[in-house]
Protein backbone atom coordinates (compact mmCIF):
# COMPACT_ATOMS: atom_id res chain seq x y z
CA UNK A 1 0.00 0.00 0.00
CA UNK A 2 1.38 3.88 -1.20
CA UNK A 3 1.69 5.92 2.17
CA UNK A 4 -0.02 9.28 1.46
CA UNK A 5 1.99 11.67 0.25
CA UNK A 6 4.11 14.41 1.98
CA UNK A 7 4.09 12.75 5.46
CA UNK A 8 8.17 12.14 5.35
CA UNK A 9 8.55 15.82 4.76
CA UNK A 10 6.42 17.06 7.36
CA UNK A 11 7.92 14.50 9.82
CA UNK A 12 11.81 16.17 9.22
CA UNK A 13 10.50 19.63 9.25
CA UNK A 14 9.35 19.10 12.56
CA UNK A 15 12.72 17.90 13.92
CA UNK A 16 14.65 20.97 12.46
CA UNK A 17 11.85 23.29 13.95
CA UNK A 18 12.58 21.51 17.43
CA UNK A 19 16.52 21.34 17.03
CA UNK A 20 16.33 25.10 16.58
CA UNK A 21 14.28 25.76 19.59
CA UNK A 22 15.96 23.57 21.30
CA UNK A 23 19.51 24.99 20.23
CA UNK A 24 17.80 28.98 21.18
CA UNK A 25 16.62 27.77 24.39
CA UNK A 26 19.97 26.44 25.31
CA UNK A 27 21.52 29.74 23.96
CA UNK A 28 19.07 31.67 26.25
CA UNK A 29 20.02 29.77 29.42
CA UNK A 30 23.85 30.64 28.92
CA UNK A 31 23.09 33.78 28.23
CA UNK A 32 20.97 34.51 31.45
CA UNK A 33 23.45 32.64 33.38
CA UNK A 34 26.49 34.50 32.21
CA UNK A 35 24.08 37.84 33.15
CA UNK A 36 23.76 36.10 36.57
CA UNK A 37 27.62 35.63 36.81
CA UNK A 38 28.50 39.55 35.50
CA UNK A 39 25.87 40.91 38.30
CA UNK A 40 27.25 38.83 41.11
CA UNK A 41 30.59 39.56 39.95
CA UNK A 42 30.09 43.43 40.05
CA UNK A 43 28.00 43.10 43.25
CA UNK A 44 31.24 41.53 44.77
CA UNK A 45 32.71 44.39 43.36
CA UNK A 46 30.71 47.08 45.58
CA UNK A 47 31.07 45.55 48.35
CA UNK A 48 34.91 45.30 48.05
CA UNK A 49 34.72 48.91 47.28
CA UNK A 50 32.34 49.74 50.11
CA UNK A 51 34.43 47.52 52.66
CA UNK A 52 37.76 49.63 51.70
CA UNK A 53 36.19 52.77 51.75
CA UNK A 54 34.41 52.45 55.16
CA UNK A 55 37.87 50.84 56.58
CA UNK A 56 36.44 47.67 57.19
CA UNK A 57 39.51 45.52 56.11
CA UNK A 58 42.53 47.67 55.00
CA UNK A 59 45.16 44.26 55.23
CA UNK A 60 45.40 43.65 51.63
CA UNK A 61 45.54 47.67 50.62
CA UNK A 62 48.89 48.90 49.36
CA UNK A 63 50.45 52.01 50.79
CA UNK A 64 48.97 54.38 48.39
CA UNK A 65 45.45 52.96 48.83
CA UNK A 66 46.21 53.12 52.76
CA UNK A 67 47.33 56.83 52.20
CA UNK A 68 44.24 57.51 50.42
CA UNK A 69 42.11 55.59 53.28
CA UNK A 70 44.18 57.84 56.06
CA UNK A 71 43.00 61.16 53.76
CA UNK A 72 39.13 59.49 53.58
CA UNK A 73 38.78 60.19 57.34
CA UNK A 74 40.03 63.93 57.60
CA UNK A 75 38.07 66.71 57.91
CA UNK A 76 39.37 67.70 54.37
CA UNK A 77 37.10 65.30 52.30
CA UNK A 78 34.31 66.43 50.54
CA UNK A 79 30.91 65.49 49.22
CA UNK A 80 29.99 66.36 45.56
CA UNK A 81 26.86 65.42 42.72
CA UNK A 82 27.78 61.80 41.38
CA UNK A 83 26.31 61.11 38.28
CA UNK A 84 23.51 59.46 39.49
CA UNK A 85 22.77 62.67 41.11
CA UNK A 86 20.52 61.08 44.17
CA UNK A 87 23.84 59.79 45.37
CA UNK A 88 27.11 61.61 46.71
CA UNK A 89 30.33 60.75 45.76
CA UNK A 90 32.96 61.19 48.54
CA UNK A 91 37.01 63.03 46.92
CA UNK A 92 40.17 63.12 48.94
CA UNK A 93 42.63 66.19 48.91
CA UNK A 94 45.59 65.95 46.80
CA UNK A 95 47.22 68.13 49.48
CA UNK A 96 47.18 70.93 52.01
CA UNK A 97 48.05 74.78 51.71
CA UNK A 98 50.78 76.82 53.61
CA UNK A 99 49.72 80.41 53.73
CA UNK A 100 50.48 83.07 55.67
CA UNK A 101 46.70 83.74 56.88
CA UNK A 102 46.38 81.75 59.60
CA UNK A 103 42.60 83.00 60.12
CA UNK A 104 40.00 84.08 57.79
CA UNK A 105 40.40 87.81 58.60
CA UNK A 106 42.90 89.22 56.89
CA UNK A 107 43.38 86.70 53.82
CA UNK A 108 42.73 88.44 50.51
CA UNK A 109 39.42 88.29 48.76
CA UNK A 110 40.73 87.60 45.62
CA UNK A 111 43.49 85.55 44.41
CA UNK A 112 46.49 87.57 43.04
CA UNK A 113 45.09 90.87 44.66
CA UNK A 114 48.00 90.26 47.01
CA UNK A 115 50.58 88.75 44.13
CA UNK A 116 53.61 88.71 46.51
CA UNK A 117 52.40 86.77 49.31
CA UNK A 118 53.65 83.39 49.16
CA UNK A 119 52.16 79.83 50.31
CA UNK A 120 53.16 76.39 49.64
CA UNK A 121 50.81 73.56 48.20
CA UNK A 122 52.39 70.18 50.08
CA UNK A 123 50.88 67.01 47.94
CA UNK A 124 49.93 63.92 49.61
CA UNK A 125 52.76 61.50 49.91
CA UNK A 126 50.78 58.52 48.29
CA UNK A 127 51.32 60.90 44.97
CA UNK A 128 54.47 60.89 42.85
CA UNK A 129 56.34 63.93 41.45
CA UNK A 130 54.97 62.59 37.96
CA UNK A 131 51.69 63.90 38.57
CA UNK A 132 53.23 67.51 38.20
CA UNK A 133 55.72 66.73 35.05
CA UNK A 134 54.75 69.43 32.96
CA UNK A 135 53.09 71.61 34.96
CA UNK A 136 56.15 74.08 35.54
CA UNK A 137 55.69 75.04 32.05
CA UNK A 138 52.15 77.59 33.09
CA UNK A 139 53.03 80.66 34.80
CA UNK A 140 49.70 80.10 36.53
CA UNK A 141 47.05 77.07 38.03
CA UNK A 142 43.66 77.09 39.12
CA UNK A 143 43.28 75.49 42.80
CA UNK A 144 40.09 73.71 43.45
CA UNK A 145 39.66 73.75 47.60
CA UNK A 146 37.18 73.91 50.14
CA UNK A 147 36.34 76.11 52.32
CA UNK A 148 36.97 74.05 55.85
CA UNK A 149 37.04 77.20 57.94
CA UNK A 150 33.21 77.63 56.85
CA UNK A 151 31.24 76.68 60.46
CA UNK A 152 33.74 78.27 62.93
CA UNK A 153 32.08 80.63 65.20
CA UNK A 154 29.04 80.98 62.81
CA UNK A 155 25.59 80.58 64.63
CA UNK A 156 23.81 77.67 63.34
CA UNK A 157 27.11 76.36 61.67
CA UNK A 158 28.47 75.78 65.58
CA UNK A 159 25.57 74.54 66.80
CA UNK A 160 25.69 72.04 63.79
CA UNK A 161 29.01 71.20 64.41
CA UNK A 162 28.69 70.61 68.02
CA UNK A 163 26.02 67.74 67.80
CA UNK A 164 27.91 66.24 65.20
CA UNK A 165 31.22 66.28 67.39
CA UNK A 166 28.46 64.75 70.26
CA UNK A 167 27.25 62.16 67.81
CA UNK A 168 30.66 60.88 66.73
CA UNK A 169 31.54 61.28 70.56
CA UNK A 170 28.84 58.99 71.39
CA UNK A 171 29.62 56.31 68.17
CA UNK A 172 32.83 55.80 69.07
CA UNK A 173 31.89 55.35 73.25
CA UNK A 174 28.79 52.44 71.83
CA UNK A 175 26.60 54.52 72.74
CA UNK A 176 23.55 55.31 70.84
CA UNK A 177 22.71 58.82 69.25
CA UNK A 178 18.94 60.64 69.55
CA UNK A 179 20.24 64.04 68.35
CA UNK A 180 18.05 64.44 64.87
CA UNK A 181 20.05 66.81 63.33
CA UNK A 182 22.81 64.29 62.30
CA UNK A 183 22.22 61.74 60.25
CA UNK A 184 24.39 58.68 59.40
CA UNK A 185 26.69 58.36 56.43
CA UNK A 186 24.71 57.01 53.36
CA UNK A 187 28.46 55.11 52.32
CA UNK A 188 29.67 53.93 55.34
CA UNK A 189 26.73 53.91 57.42
CA UNK A 190 28.49 55.60 59.98
CA UNK A 191 28.41 59.68 61.03
CA UNK A 192 31.18 61.28 59.44
CA UNK A 193 32.34 64.26 57.25
CA UNK A 194 30.37 62.40 54.02
CA UNK A 195 27.09 63.07 55.47
CA UNK A 196 24.65 62.48 52.73
CA UNK A 197 22.48 64.95 54.59
CA UNK A 198 23.18 68.61 52.92
CA UNK A 199 24.40 70.79 55.08
CA UNK A 200 22.74 74.25 55.66
CA UNK A 201 24.11 77.56 54.17
CA UNK A 202 22.76 81.19 53.76
CA UNK A 203 21.07 81.52 50.63
CA UNK A 204 21.39 85.24 51.04
CA UNK A 205 24.92 86.49 51.87
CA UNK A 206 26.43 90.42 51.93
CA UNK A 207 29.11 91.10 50.05
CA UNK A 208 32.14 93.17 51.05
CA UNK A 209 31.74 95.72 48.06
CA UNK A 210 28.10 95.54 47.44
CA UNK A 211 27.44 98.11 50.75
CA UNK A 212 25.18 95.87 52.77
CA UNK A 213 22.94 94.60 50.07
CA UNK A 214 22.06 91.17 50.08
CA UNK A 215 22.62 88.78 47.34
CA UNK A 216 22.25 85.10 46.17
CA UNK A 217 24.89 83.26 47.16
CA UNK A 218 25.29 81.67 43.83
CA UNK A 219 25.93 85.40 42.33
CA UNK A 220 28.55 85.90 44.78
CA UNK A 221 31.94 84.64 44.98
CA UNK A 222 31.25 83.72 48.78
CA UNK A 223 32.34 80.83 51.01
CA UNK A 224 29.39 80.05 51.73
CA UNK A 225 27.86 77.86 49.45
CA UNK A 226 25.80 74.58 48.57
CA UNK A 227 29.06 72.87 48.70
CA UNK A 228 32.08 74.61 50.27
CA UNK A 229 34.10 74.50 47.16
CA UNK A 230 36.30 77.40 45.90
CA UNK A 231 38.50 77.87 43.43
CA UNK A 232 41.24 80.70 43.39
CA UNK A 233 43.82 81.50 40.82
CA UNK A 234 47.51 82.26 41.61
CA UNK A 235 50.89 82.19 40.08
CA UNK A 236 53.73 79.03 39.98
CA UNK A 237 56.90 79.99 41.50
CA UNK A 238 58.61 76.60 41.59
CA UNK A 239 58.07 73.10 42.51
CA UNK A 240 60.30 71.20 44.12
CA UNK A 241 60.28 68.15 46.82
CA UNK A 242 60.90 67.69 50.48
CA UNK A 243 61.81 64.91 52.46
CA UNK A 244 58.91 63.18 54.64
CA UNK A 245 60.42 59.87 56.13
CA UNK A 246 62.08 56.38 55.46
CA UNK A 247 60.52 53.37 53.37
CA UNK A 248 61.18 50.05 55.29
CA UNK A 249 64.09 49.62 52.64
CA UNK A 250 66.05 52.23 53.55
CA UNK A 251 65.02 54.54 50.42
CA UNK A 252 64.07 58.32 51.66
CA UNK A 253 60.50 59.32 50.85
CA UNK A 254 60.10 62.18 49.23
CA UNK A 255 56.71 64.92 48.79
CA UNK A 256 56.05 67.24 46.17
CA UNK A 257 55.69 70.59 47.30
CA UNK A 258 54.56 73.90 45.43
CA UNK A 259 55.53 77.22 46.13
CA UNK A 260 52.84 79.66 44.90
CA UNK A 261 52.65 83.45 44.57
CA UNK A 262 49.22 85.65 45.03
CA UNK A 263 47.01 82.48 47.23
CA UNK A 264 44.21 83.76 48.62
CA UNK A 265 43.59 81.06 50.63
CA UNK A 266 43.41 80.15 54.68
CA UNK A 267 46.29 78.34 56.25
CA UNK A 268 45.65 73.97 56.17
CA UNK A 269 43.09 74.75 53.71
CA UNK A 270 43.07 71.10 51.59
CA UNK A 271 42.87 71.26 47.97
CA UNK A 272 41.07 68.69 45.26
CA UNK A 273 42.76 69.44 42.04
CA UNK A 274 44.89 71.93 39.94
CA UNK A 275 43.81 72.94 36.44
CA UNK A 276 46.32 74.74 34.40
CA UNK A 277 45.55 78.50 33.21
CA UNK A 278 45.15 78.33 29.30
CA UNK A 279 44.32 81.60 27.16
CA UNK A 280 41.59 79.98 26.23
CA UNK A 281 40.45 81.12 29.95
CA UNK A 282 40.47 84.71 29.62
CA UNK A 283 36.90 86.04 28.67
CA UNK A 284 37.03 86.98 24.66
CA UNK A 285 33.82 88.54 24.42
CA UNK A 286 32.38 91.38 26.35
CA UNK A 287 32.59 91.09 30.26
CA UNK A 288 29.44 91.88 32.01
CA UNK A 289 29.76 92.17 35.82
CA UNK A 290 27.34 94.36 38.34
CA UNK A 291 28.23 97.71 39.54
CA UNK A 292 28.96 96.40 42.51
CA UNK A 293 31.79 94.52 41.79
CA UNK A 294 33.06 96.89 39.52
CA UNK A 295 33.63 99.79 42.95
CA UNK A 296 37.01 100.56 43.68
CA UNK A 297 37.93 100.18 47.33
CA UNK A 298 41.28 100.26 47.09
CA UNK A 299 43.14 102.11 49.85
CA UNK A 300 44.50 105.26 48.31
CA UNK A 301 47.96 104.85 49.97
CA UNK A 302 49.37 102.77 52.32
CA UNK A 303 52.24 104.31 54.56
CA UNK A 304 54.71 102.31 57.17
CA UNK A 305 55.84 103.68 60.65
CA UNK A 306 59.37 103.01 60.33
CA UNK A 307 59.72 100.85 63.75
CA UNK A 308 56.90 98.87 62.27
CA UNK A 309 58.92 98.63 59.45
CA UNK A 310 62.02 97.46 60.87
CA UNK A 311 60.32 95.28 62.88
CA UNK A 312 58.80 93.25 59.92
CA UNK A 313 62.16 92.84 58.29
CA UNK A 314 63.73 91.82 61.54
CA UNK A 315 61.30 89.21 61.46
CA UNK A 316 62.07 88.12 58.66
CA UNK A 317 66.08 87.73 59.40
CA UNK A 318 65.35 85.79 62.39
CA UNK A 319 63.77 83.36 61.12
CA UNK A 320 60.37 84.11 62.73
CA UNK A 321 58.28 83.69 59.19
CA UNK A 322 59.63 80.43 57.97
CA UNK A 323 59.07 78.26 55.86
CA UNK A 324 57.18 80.74 53.72
CA UNK A 325 59.90 83.67 54.35
CA UNK A 326 63.49 82.19 55.26
CA UNK A 327 66.19 84.65 55.95
CA UNK A 328 67.96 86.39 53.33
CA UNK A 329 71.82 85.31 52.85
CA UNK A 330 74.03 88.45 53.36
CA UNK A 331 74.45 88.35 49.36
CA UNK A 332 71.13 89.24 48.99
CA UNK A 333 70.55 91.81 51.51
CA UNK A 334 73.77 93.31 50.01
CA UNK A 335 72.14 93.55 46.41
CA UNK A 336 68.77 94.56 47.62
CA UNK A 337 70.05 97.83 49.54
CA UNK A 338 72.16 98.16 46.28
CA UNK A 339 69.20 98.50 43.91
CA UNK A 340 67.06 100.26 46.68
CA UNK A 341 64.16 97.36 46.83
CA UNK A 342 62.03 97.35 49.22
CA UNK A 343 61.29 94.32 51.23
CA UNK A 344 59.67 91.58 50.42
CA UNK A 345 57.60 91.40 53.41
CA UNK A 346 56.75 95.06 53.48
CA UNK A 347 55.30 94.56 50.03
CA UNK A 348 52.99 91.52 50.76
CA UNK A 349 51.93 93.35 54.14
CA UNK A 350 50.98 96.41 51.67
CA UNK A 351 49.28 94.95 49.32
CA UNK A 352 47.09 93.49 52.27
CA UNK A 353 46.29 96.57 53.55
CA UNK A 354 45.49 98.18 50.94
CA UNK A 355 42.64 96.72 50.07
CA UNK A 356 40.99 97.02 53.40
CA UNK A 357 41.03 94.04 55.19
CA UNK A 358 38.25 94.91 57.58
CA UNK A 359 34.87 94.01 57.74
CA UNK A 360 31.77 95.58 57.36
CA UNK A 361 30.77 95.15 60.81
CA UNK A 362 33.90 96.95 61.56
CA UNK A 363 33.88 100.12 59.24
CA UNK A 364 35.12 98.34 55.94
CA UNK A 365 35.70 101.35 53.42
CA UNK A 366 35.18 104.08 55.97
CA UNK A 367 37.76 105.81 58.01
CA UNK A 368 37.92 104.92 61.40
CA UNK A 369 40.55 106.11 64.70
CA UNK A 370 40.33 102.66 65.77
CA UNK A 371 42.88 100.42 65.74
CA UNK A 372 42.53 96.94 63.78
CA UNK A 373 44.74 93.93 63.29
CA UNK A 374 45.65 91.00 61.22
CA UNK A 375 47.98 88.58 61.55
CA UNK A 376 50.55 87.69 58.84
CA UNK A 377 53.06 84.54 59.12
CA UNK A 378 54.01 84.86 63.14
CA UNK A 379 53.09 88.63 62.87
CA UNK A 380 50.38 90.63 64.47
CA UNK A 381 49.87 94.13 62.39
CA UNK A 382 48.14 96.60 63.35
CA UNK A 383 46.73 99.31 61.76
CA UNK A 384 44.30 101.97 61.18
CA UNK A 385 42.77 104.01 58.21
CA UNK A 386 42.85 107.50 57.97
CA UNK A 387 41.09 110.37 55.23
CA UNK A 388 42.96 112.76 53.91
CA UNK A 389 40.54 114.96 51.31
CA UNK A 390 38.71 112.96 49.45
CA UNK A 391 41.30 109.75 49.73
CA UNK A 392 41.20 107.13 52.38
CA UNK A 393 44.99 105.84 52.94
CA UNK A 394 45.85 102.97 56.18
CA UNK A 395 49.13 103.65 58.50
CA UNK A 396 50.55 100.39 59.76
CA UNK A 397 51.31 101.31 63.53
CA UNK A 398 53.01 97.94 64.28
CA UNK A 399 54.51 94.73 63.28
CA UNK A 400 54.92 92.21 65.79
CA UNK A 401 55.20 88.39 67.19
CA UNK A 402 51.79 87.63 67.31
CA UNK A 403 51.51 86.35 71.46
CA UNK A 404 47.76 85.02 70.74
CA UNK A 405 44.77 86.00 72.91
CA UNK A 406 43.53 84.66 76.41
CA UNK A 407 40.84 86.10 75.86
CA UNK A 408 39.61 84.55 72.83
CA UNK A 409 37.37 81.91 72.53
CA UNK A 410 38.88 78.42 73.00
CA UNK A 411 39.66 76.41 70.17
CA UNK A 412 40.10 79.48 67.79
CA UNK A 413 43.60 80.71 66.70
CA UNK A 414 44.11 83.63 68.48
CA UNK A 415 43.53 81.05 71.98
CA UNK A 416 45.35 78.00 71.16
CA UNK A 417 48.47 80.15 69.76
CA UNK A 418 48.29 81.92 73.19
CA UNK A 419 48.18 78.61 75.14
CA UNK A 420 51.22 77.59 72.50
CA UNK A 421 53.15 81.01 73.65
CA UNK A 422 53.05 80.20 77.35
CA UNK A 423 54.65 76.88 76.80
CA UNK A 424 57.16 77.85 75.04
CA UNK A 425 58.00 80.77 77.44
CA UNK A 426 58.29 78.28 80.22
CA UNK A 427 60.20 75.65 78.51
CA UNK A 428 62.49 78.92 77.34
CA UNK A 429 62.89 79.47 81.56
CA UNK A 430 64.39 75.23 81.64
CA UNK A 431 66.63 76.14 78.49
CA UNK A 432 64.25 73.47 76.32
CA UNK A 433 63.79 74.59 72.90
CA UNK A 434 60.20 73.02 71.53
CA UNK A 435 59.68 71.64 68.26
CA UNK A 436 56.07 71.46 67.97
CA UNK A 437 54.19 68.48 64.91
CA UNK A 438 52.10 71.11 63.17
CA UNK A 439 51.00 74.55 63.21
CA UNK A 440 48.31 76.16 65.35
CA UNK A 441 45.24 75.91 63.21
CA UNK A 442 42.08 77.54 63.50
CA UNK A 443 38.96 75.73 65.52
CA UNK A 444 41.21 72.75 65.95
CA UNK A 445 42.98 72.53 68.98
CA UNK A 446 43.60 68.79 68.56
CA UNK A 447 47.03 67.86 69.05
CA UNK A 448 48.20 71.00 70.36
CA UNK A 449 50.83 70.13 72.86
CA UNK A 450 52.43 67.71 71.04
CA UNK A 451 56.37 67.70 69.56
CA UNK A 452 58.11 66.28 66.49
CA UNK A 453 59.61 63.97 68.64
CA UNK A 454 56.07 61.99 69.39
CA UNK A 455 56.05 63.29 73.33
CA UNK A 456 53.47 65.82 74.81
CA UNK A 457 54.11 68.61 76.56
CA UNK A 458 52.46 69.02 79.57
CA UNK A 459 52.54 72.69 80.80
CA UNK A 460 53.89 72.94 84.40
CA UNK A 461 54.61 69.47 83.83
CA UNK A 462 57.09 69.02 81.15
CA UNK A 463 57.81 66.58 78.61
CA UNK A 464 55.92 62.75 78.67
CA UNK A 465 55.50 60.49 76.14
CA UNK A 466 51.99 59.79 74.50
CA UNK A 467 50.04 57.70 76.38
Amino acid sequence: MTPPMGNSNVNGSTTLVSATVAAIAGALVSLGYVLHLRRELGLLRLKLTESSECGDDTSALSTADKARERRSNTNGNALVGSPNRSEPVLIHPIGTITSPFPQRAGTPRQGLLAPRARSLLTLEDDLSFDIVDGLKEYSHVWVVFRFHLNPIGKGKDAKARRALSRAKDSLNKGDNTNDSSVTSCCNCGRVCVCSSQRPSFPTKIRPPRAGGKKMGCLSTRSPHRPNDIGLSLAFIEDITTESCGVESGGKKRRRVVIRLLGLDLVDQTPVFDLKPYVPWDSVRAELRVPAWVQKDDKLSEVRWSSDAKMAAIKARQDGELVPLYPPLSKRVRKRSQESNAENEIVQAITEIISQDPRSIHEGRGNADAMTFDITFCALRVAFRVTDEGDKSFAEIISAQKDQGDATAEPGSYQHSLYLRRQAEMEASRRGIKLNWMRPVQEGNAEGLYKLVSGKIWEPSGGIHFER
